[in-house]
């Protein structure tokens, strides 16, 4: 038995530990992942039917018990969050599945169709999106007095009501976090690879497509892991003044240390490029002020930038000191909108 297999009938036979719990939630968010279970619900559909047990007063009294515990775990259940994937993905289903096939090799002298009457209706958590299309970071408050403050070209989504298990939400881009602190109910945000997880704190998260993802800490202590084919995989535990940054491609992380005022800095509309080529720098202006660079030097594109400026720095302020610092001249296109490198 595979170990993905094993993890799943440890869900359907609700043996998961917590962390197994997490690895299942982000496995069921892919295709592959929902197939799989379906098949392992139909095995143990199968064996129930062709196994059924003795029927006698103590085994009618464990029965007994067990419908009522799957019916809680039903109710428990029913809100649920879907998984954060495109289209819209009733994730309380599953749970349903796996909470009626709970101590099915128990209950199989009830009919499968019995059993499925058990299962309540779907219900589907509403999401909110917040786009943040250019200029500085965008402020907003979540359902639990959580502040984010969004960059521009970045994508958050969030349920409009967090369900009993946690409040989940997803990152595309960059954000900055101040989270309300909740010690029953943790804030897991997933950020491309990265599973970022909190009780109450403030951080930066960096997850740019295509590029390196960094966590940095401002306040608290905030728990670091990756996810990859459905396994979670714990980096560390980042404290305040603390970062980490990792490589999707290689799969190496490296810790290190973070300036909290640059993090302040980001935060109030300011930016901060260490150790950045400028293709990057350039992408990142592009975001903010919805311009274009076309490199017509490629030395420059590759030229390492280190540096910061504030939220009141013009553009063309911040493109001549990066000119001077990166030894490259530029032209302006007669539209304004694009800069072009030599």
């Amino acid at each position: 038995m595979g170990e993905t297999e094993n993890l799943l009938y440890n869900f359907i036979d609700n043996r998961c530990t917590e962390e197994e719990l997490q690895q299942v939630k982000i496995l069921l968010d892919t295709e592959a992942g929902r197939t799989m279970l379906d098949e392992l619900l139909h095995r143990r559909e199968a064996s129930a039917w062709n196994n059924p047990p003795a029927h006698n007063a103590a085994m009618q009294e464990v029965i007994r018990r067990k419908q009522a515990e799957m019916q809680q775990r039903i109710q428990d259940n029913e809100t649920r969050e879907q998984p954060p994937v495109g289209r819209i993905i009733n994730l309380g289903k599953i749970f349903r599945y796996a909470a009626v096939w709970v101590g099915l090799i128990l209950l199989s002298g009830l009919t499968i169709r019995e059993l499925r009457k058990q299962r309540v209706t779907d219900t589907a958590i509403r999401y909110i999106e917040k786009v943040n299309p250019k200029g500085a970071p965008e402020r907003y408050l979540l359902p639990d007095s959580t502040v984010v403050y969004l960059a521009a070209g970045s994508r958050l989504k969030y349920p409009d009501t967090y369900p009993q298990t946690g409040r989940d939400i997803e990152l595309q881009g960059e954000a900055f976090f101040d989270v309300s602190r909740d010690e029953v109910h943790p804030f897991t945000i997933r950020s491309g690879m990265i599973l970022t997880r909190v009780l109450g704190t403030s951080f930066r998260i960096t997850a740019w497509e295509g590029q390196q993802q960094e966590v940095a800490v401002a306040t608290g202590k905030v728990s670091i892991s990756t996810v990859a084919a459905a396994k979670i995989t714990e980096l560390g535990m980042l404290t305040p003044g603390r970062k980490i940054t990792y490589d999707p491609e290689t799969g190496k992380a490296v810790p290190g240390a973070a300036d909290i005022s640059s993090i302040e800095l980001w935060k109030a509309g300011g930016l901060l490029f260490t150790e950045m080529p400028m293709h990057n720098v350039a992408i990142a202006l592009e975001r903010r002020y919805g311009i274009a660079f076309h490199f017509e030097n490629a030395g420059a594109a590759r030229h390492v930038v280190n540096g910061s400026f504030s939220a009141a720095d013009s553009l063309p302020a911040i493109v001549d000191m990066l000119a001077f610092v990166g030894k490259f001249s530029y032209r302006l296109s007669a539209d304004g909108k694009t800069y072009f490198i030599k």
